[in-house]
């Protein structure tokens, strides 16, 4: 009986070994399968997630910095540009006014001239005088007869008294007839008409002032023929600029017709004017 009783009690206890083992049999494939689940399970997204971010934080510092260097580039070409640029500019600045006023000056020169030749007008006669140095008094009773050498009348003329001699009888160096233009005009031509006598010296000067000293001279002769044209040209124009003009007799001219025997030498003019 208790052999009996030993050899249940081993039985059982070898059953109850034999399901224990069964079921740490059972257990232990579970146990082992998990981690290989828990692998592909969702816990790698954090992981994934990871790596998608420090992925497009790497491309967006990439990004980042390609775009600094490309503003710092910008910046450099300009910078460069409005260096170099402003250099080229300096010196085509520099350069360009020599260029052009050493090309443009004969131009310059030119559009001066054009522009003062418009500007001035043609001579208008405001007065005529009558000027004797050292005897104003000479002939001073004909004064009032002036203004018929200017009156566009060649037919109505001025005449000096008559003398006996080319001098003025003695009693005087020289007579001047003084143009007074309106203001300072461009003169290219100055006339006399309606003259009757040969012989004689006359001058012919324009100036700016009534001071006979102060005036250019024009030209120089003796009276031929019953008008005198003179053509005024200056040093380096057609033409000279002034407000007055002068007719200086130093020699009177022998009377062609209606003269005395005894004073021969007079002056006549009929018209005394400037173009």
């Amino acid at each position: 009986g208790a052999a009996a009783g030993a050899g249940a009690a081993a039985g059982a206890g070898a059953a109850a070994g034999a399901g224990a083992a069964a079921g740490a049999a059972a257990a232990a494939p579970k146990a082992s399968t998990f981690p290989a689940a828990a692998k592909n399970a969702p816990a790698q997204d954090p992981q994934v997630d990871e790596q998608d971010e420090e992925e497009s934080g790497s491309k967006g510092t990439r990004l980042l910095v390609g775009a600094v260097l490309l503003i710092v580039l910008v910046v450099a070409v300009v910078f460069a540009f409005n260096f170099l640029g402003g250099d080229k500019n300096t010196t085509a600045d520099s350069t360009s006014p020599t260029s052009v006023e050493s090309s443009e000056k004969p131009s310059e020169s030119d559009k001066e001239k054009e522009s003062s030749e418009p500007s001035l007008p043609a001579p208008e006669i405001a007065d005529v005088s009558r000027l004797v140095p050292g005897n104003q008094q000479l002939n001073s009773e004909t004064d009032d007869r002036l203004s018929k050498m200017t009156d566009g009348n060649a037919s109505s003329a001025y005449a000096t008294y008559s003398f006996t001699t080319a001098d003025f009888g003695g009693f005087a160096s020289n007579m001047v007839f003084i143009l007074e233009l309106e203001e300072k005009s461009k003169i290219s031509e100055v006339n006399l008409e309606g003259l009757n006598g040969t012989g004689g010296d006359y001058e012919i000067l324009v100036g700016e002032s009534d001071d006979l000293g102060d005036a250019k001279s024009v030209a120089k002769g003796s009276f031929s023929g019953p008008s005198v044209s003179v053509t005024v040209k200056g040093d380096d124009k057609d033409h000279m600029e002034g407000n007055h003009v002068f007719l200086n007799i130093t020699e009177l001219p022998r009377k062609a017709s209606g003269g005395n025997d005894s004073r021969p030498f007079g002056l006549q003019i009929g018209e005394f004017s400037a173009k």
